[in-house]
Parts: structure tokens; C-alpha cells; sequence
């Protein structure tokens, strides 16, 4: 599945759960993407992690997410 994102997450602002899944996100400037890494989409951006369950190593805003690939 690949998402072309321009857009605030079309998440529910109030739902308790957060959306996780494995795959690729392509973030500006400059063009730059992470492969094989789990992302957690929040109200604000999305959180990048190496392995599931682990905290996060980087925080992407919506306003610079470009591509969202999953690979589920």
C-alpha cells in the first residue's frame, strides 16, 4: 500500500489507540526515507522506531511526510 501524503492525519483526534504498522517513509527536505522500520501515526506526526516496542529514534510532522509505504 503507498500513501501520498498532503494532509493532517485522518485519524480520529480522540481515538485511544494509535495506528502501528512496518514499512517505508519518505520525509523532505531533503528527500529522505527510512525502509524496514515500524511507524506509529500520532495526531501530530509520525514516530519511527527500529523494532516494535521500542521508543522511537525520530519524529516526522505531518506538514513534511511525502510517501507512506506498508508493507503489511
Amino acid at each position: 500500500m503507498s500513501v501520498n501524503v498532503k494532509r493532517v492525519s485522518s485519524r480520529d483526534e480522540y481515538m485511544a489507540d494509535e495506528v502501528s504498522y512496518r514499512g517505508k517513509v519518505v520525509y523532505q527536505p531533503p528527500e529522505r526515507c527510512y525502509t524496514n522500520v515500524y511507524i506509529k501515526e500520532t495526531p501530530h506526526g509520525l514516530l519511527v522506531s527500529k523494532k516494535k516496542g521500542e521508543r522511537h529514534f525520530l519524529v516526522i510532522p505531518w506538514s513534511k511526510v511525502v510517501q507512506i509505504q506498508s508493507e503489511d
